[in-house]
């Protein structure tokens, strides 16, 4: 099943995502980091605490505890300081730089359209000036670093909302208001999870056998070459000739280079017919 770990620094930030997304703590377990999960056990959220180290240790536990594969992706939410950006806009981050080493790191955003974008300065203390360009926060750059040990970089996402500013200071916040800043955007950060979700479960279905592999196999022999094209073969068979049983269609063929040359023949044929 797809799995989606959401990782947030404070409880006020994950509270409207509590609710939205409808998870119930683990309270059967004494846990480091509170961990909430929806009934489907398709999405989690860990609450880690402020700043870099607190952020990737609560990554890792939440990785190793869940037992997520490859195919899971991570979601970091939180706010973040910025001029440029209105209190309250939501950005996407495309760009994010490392205050302490001057490291950048660019996620994966290009399949993702109609989302407000910006880059992402990490420091290691809290900020009372902001860049002319961008956001500022304690956590993104350590998230982004963590979560890569255990996924791909395009199943990692950061979002950031915007609750201060040279006039607005950090504060003058309190949960009640940040909690308010995250509800506001929950439909935005929830088109986000519902992407992440998708890829993830996309990714777990190119990872299981297509349909009739294994009678395929079981009627003629197959060497490893071939058997990777059946797959890939097989696969396009179950999603552009849906009304034809492929076993069936290939069972008077004599050896496996018969059955392939029949599939990716009448797959071509079908494809030049659309055009």
């Amino acid at each position: 099943m797809p799995i989606l770990n959401i990782v947030t620094a404070l409880h006020c930030e994950a509270k409207p995502l509590i609710e939205h997304f409808q998870l119930k703590k683990i309270s059967h377990e004494n846990l480091p980091f509170p961990i909430f999960v929806n009934k489907e056990q398709t999405i989690y959220l860990i609450v880690t605490g402020v700043g870099k180290v607190k952020i990737a240790a609560g990554t890792t536990f939440l990785h190793c505890w869940n037992g997520s594969k490859p195919t899971s992706c991570f979601l970091n939410i939180g706010i973040a300081g910025s001029t440029q950006f209105a209190l309250g806009d939501c950005l996407l981050i495309h760009k994010i730089i490392e205050n302490s080493t001057g490291r950048c790191w660019y996620p994966f955003v290009a399949l993702i359209r109609n989302k407000n974008q910006g880059q992402l300065i990490t420091h290691d203390v809290p900020q009372q000036s902001y860049p002319a360009a961008g956001l500022v926060d304690m956590e993104g750059s350590a998230f982004l670093q963590t979560a890569s040990h255990f996924v791909s970089q395009e199943h990692i996402q950061v979002m950031k909302i915007v609750s201060d500013n040279d006039t607005s200071s950090q504060n003058q916040l309190n949960e009640e208001t940040v909690k308010q800043l995250i509800a506001k955007n929950v439909s935005s950060i929830s088109d986000i999870a519902h992407y992440l979700l998708n890829l993830s479960q996309q990714e777990n279905e190119l990872g299981k056998d297509p349909e009739h592999l294994t009678e395929f196999q079981s009627t003629w022999h197959f060497t490893h070459s071939q058997t990777l094209q059946l797959k890939e073969y097989l696969r396009r068979w179950q999603k552009q000739i849906t009304k034809i049983n492929v076993l069936d269609f290939c069972k008077h063929e004599k050896n496996a280079s018969a059955a392939i040359h029949k599939i990716i023949t009448t797959l071509d044929e079908h494809a030049n017919s659309l055009h």
